[in-house]
C-alpha cells in the first residue's frame, strides 16, 4: 500500500511536468494545422481552466459540465448526456453542487478503481490507510475538502463504471506492461518530449514557481500552493501529453469500460445520464460520445472548484494539517486504544 500511493504520487508530478512541457508544442502544432486546412473543424471542449481578473491574476480553478443531446427526427430530445468533470480535491460547496445536480439523473456513472460491489472505500476507523492519509494531507495542506468526503455514493442512481485493480492489472499484462517498464516508459517519453521541444525552439514555458518549506507556515501559503498546482492542471489535451502505454491504462481502459456501463444503462432504459469523472477522461469520452452514439454538443457550464485569490484561506497549510489530519490520526488511536481496553466509550 505505501509502495503504491508513493508511486501514485510520483507518477502526478511527472504527468504535470509533462503537460507543461508539452503545450506550447501542441498550440503551434495545432495552429499549422489550422493554416494547411480551409475545413473549419469542431474544437474539441475543455474541461478544465483557470479564470484571471483584469490584472492577469488567477482567480478561479473551474471545471465543466458539457451537456450532449440526441435527438429524433421531429426534434425531440430521446437522450441527455452530462459529463461532470471534476477535480479529486476541491471546496466544499463545489461538492454541494455536484450531490444537488446528481438528483436530476436517471443514473450517474462514477469513476472509482475498485472492485464493482464496493460503492466506496470504506476504511475502518482502527486502519491506517497510507493512501487515505496522503489525499487528506493534500486536501488539509490546500485548504479543501476531499471528493471520497463529500460525494454521496451512496445514491440510488449511482453506477459504478470504472475498472477494478485486478482488471487494471490484467489489461496491462496483456500489453506486455508490468510497473517498471511502465515508468520506464514514462520517464523516457518525458525526456524525449523536453528534447524535442528544446531542439525546435518551442520549450518556452513560463517556470512555475518554486516554493520552500516556509510555504508551510505563509499565512498565504495554501493559495500560492493551489495556484501551482492549478497551473499544472490546465495546459494542453491530458492524453496527447502521455505516453501511449499510460494513456492506455490511466484513460483508455478505464474510459472503455465506462463506455460499457453507458451501453447497459441505455439497454435499461435510463435517457438523462451523467459521467462523474476526473476531467482528464473526458475530452475522448466526449470523442466516443459524438462519433460511437451520434450525441451532438449542447454547450458548457463552468464549476468553480478553487478560490485562487490571496486571502481565500484563513489557516496556514500546517495549520490544516495539525488541526485536521492530526486530530483524527489522534481520534483513531484513541478509539482503538479505547476499544481494546473494552470501554468502547
Amino acid at each position: 500500500m505505501v509502495y503504491a500511493s508513493i508511486w501514485q504520487r510520483v507518477m502526478t508530478l511527472a504527468l504535470s511536468v509533462l503537460a507543461v512541457a508539452t503545450a506550447v508544442a501542441a498550440e503551434t502544432d495545432d495552429a499549422k494545422e489550422a493554416g494547411q486546412s480551409s475545413i473549419k473543424k469542431r474544437e474539441p471542449t475543455e474541461f478544465i481552466r483557470i479564470e484571471h481578473d483584469e490584472y492577469k491574476n488567477p482567480v478561479v480553478l473551474q471545471t465543466g459540465t458539457a451537456k450532449y443531446l440526441l435527438k429524433d427526427d421531429a426534434g425531440q430530445v430521446k437522450l441527455e448526456v452530462f459529463l461532470e468533470s471534476a477535480v479529486h480535491v476541491g471546496d466544499a460547496a463545489y461538492y454541494r453542487g455536484f450531490n444537488q445536480r446528481f438528483h436530476h439523473y436517471d443514473a450517474v456513472l462514477y469513476e472509482l478503481i475498485a472492485a464493482k460491489e464496493k460503492r466506496i472505500p470504506i476504511v475502518e476507523p482502527d486502519q491506517l490507510n497510507v493512501g487515505r492519509l496522503l489525499q487528506q494531507l493534500t486536501g488539509d495542506s490546500l485548504g479543501f475538502v476531499h471528493q471520497i468526503d463529500t460525494i454521496n455514493y451512496q445514491a440510488e442512481n449511482f453506477v459504478h463504471s470504472d475498472l477494478s485493480p485486478a482488471k487494471m492489472a490484467e489489461l496491462k499484462e496483456q500489453r506486455g506492461e508490468d510497473e517498471i517498464t511502465w515508468f520506464a516508459d514514462l520517464l523516457l517519453d518525458l525526456s524525449r518530449r523536453l528534447n524535442q521541444a528544446a531542439d525546435a525552439g518551442k520549450l518556452k514555458t513560463t517556470p512555475l514557481p518554486k516554493l520552500g518549506i516556509d510555504v508551510l507556515t505563509d499565512p498565504d501559503g495554501a493559495v500560492k500552493l493551489r495556484r501551482l498546482l492549478a497551473g499544472t492542471m490546465d495546459k494542453g489535451s491530458p492524453t496527447a501529453s502521455l505516453h501511449p502505454a499510460q494513456a492506455a491504462s490511466l484513460i483508455l481502459d478505464r474510459n472503455e469500460r465506462a463506455m460499457q456501463v453507458f451501453q447497459e444503462q441505455l439497454e435499461q432504459g435510463k435517457r438523462k445520464i451523467a459521467f462523474f469523472w476526473g476531467a482528464a477522461h473526458m475530452p475522448d469520452l466526449e470523442k466516443r460520445l459524438i462519433l460511437d452514439y451520434g450525441l451532438l454538443p449542447a454547450g458548457v457550464t463552468w464549476r468553480s472548484a478553487w478560490d485562487l485569490r490571496e486571502g481565500a484561506v484563513s489557516q496556514t497549510p500546517l495549520e490544516s494539517i495539525l488541526g485536521n489530519t492530526l486530530r483524527d490520526s489522534v481520534d483513531r488511536a484513541l478509539k482503538k486504544l479505547l476499544e481494546s481496553r473494552g470501554d468502547g466509550t
